[in-house]
């Protein structure tokens, strides 16, 4: 009963960076043109996005605090996804090898918010990617290296987003 009781009153939060209409179009073309092996299980459409921070759960009392305490500024950036990978557990992504000043700003200015709130940050560094599919294997990879990899993202804002079973409500926009 208490586990229960504690899912209902917690929000899984991440923040993240949400296509505009143009970038989810061309990553989703980029995606249906991969040969995904039976095993795999392509991110829905209306999932993709690149995760600044994952925030865990998060008791729903907190929310309201939150959002506010989470809305920095945001130099508007270009992000250039121009590699494709797999990753361990079956993992495909798509990373830009550069990550732009104005990123590492906002994924920093973030980083000190989510402390200062008692919230957990990653310490590994911080590799921006999305995540194209899950469970693939080794038999993707020639697919996904014949694919023309670049793909540019205009950014100017980031979002607060619950997941729950799977589905992603964005919660605020920044």
């Amino acid at each position: 009963m208490p586990s229960r009781f504690l899912r209902q009153r917690a929000a899984r939060l991440f923040l993240a960076l949400w296509p505009g209409g143009a970038e989810l179009d061309a990553v989703v073309k980029w995606q249906q043109s991969v040969a995904w092996p039976a095993t795999a299980r392509p991110t829905l459409r209306q999932n993709i996005h690149v995760t600044l921070h994952f925030l865990g759960p998060v008791p729903r009392g907190r929310l309201q605090e939150l959002v506010h305490m989470l809305a920095v500024p945001v130099r508007p950036f270009e992000l250039i996804f121009d590699r494709s990978a797999l990753w361990s557990r079956g993992l495909v992504v798509l990373t830009a090898s550069h990550r732009p000043s104005a990123l590492l700003e906002l994924h920093a200015a973030l980083s000190e918010r989510l402390l200062r709130a008692g919230l957990p940050v990653e310490s590994r560094p911080y590799v921006p990617h999305l995540t194209l599919a899950r469970k693939a294997n080794d038999s993707v990879l020639d697919s996904m290296h014949a694919r023309e990899t670049e793909m540019m993202w205009r950014v100017a804002s980031y979002v607060l987003v619950e997941s729950e079973g799977g589905r992603y409500t964005v919660l605020a926009r920044y």
